[in-house]
């Protein structure tokens, strides 16, 4: 299994999915593969200061992060991609058709439906709370998330 993360810059909220994501399938045993991209990055771009210490603030060591935009040939290459809004769902199967239906948005694996759109809030501007609370939201998608692809499994 190789999921790609997706949000708008590639900076913050996709890379903290990795990061968070390859914790998880580690604690779980699982070898799945995970990446990320941008639908508007800026290559070559690092994560955002923020986003490391947030990680970091976790136990977690980020490794050197570059930004890259999103491409045909990834969403061609993985099993799902998983974006951190619905409207970056919507622009990801507009712009690559053959993602069909391995295009999801993370939010609907939240499993508290009260939060507000189900979109993953983008951080940027917000200061160090606001990746905080940004990340706990990443973390309990990434649950449902892992959840859901293993019951499909079996």
């Amino acid at each position: 299994m190789h999921i790609l993360f997706v949000c708008t810059g590639n900076t913050c909220r996709s890379p903290m999915a990795v990061h968070l994501a390859q914790t998880k399938l580690r604690l779980r045993g699982l070898s799945w593969q995970v990446s990320s991209a941008g639908v508007y990055a800026i290559p070559g771009l690092p994560m955002s200061w923020e986003a490391v210490q947030v990680l970091q603030s976790r136990g977690i060591a980020p490794t050197d992060h570059a930004a890259q935009s999103l491409t045909a040939a990834q969403v061609e290459q993985v099993d799902l991609v998983v974006t951190m809004t619905h409207a970056q769902a919507i622009e990801v199967a507009s712009r690559f058709p053959m993602a069909g239906i391995k295009v999801r948005a993370l939010g609907n694996f939240l499993s508290s439906r009260q939060e507000s759109a189900e979109d993953i809030v983008d951080p940027i501007g917000g200061g160090l709370d606001a990746y905080v609370r940004t990340a706990a939201q990443i973390d309990r998608a990434l649950e449902g998330l892992i959840d859901f692809l293993l019951q499909q499994e079996t």
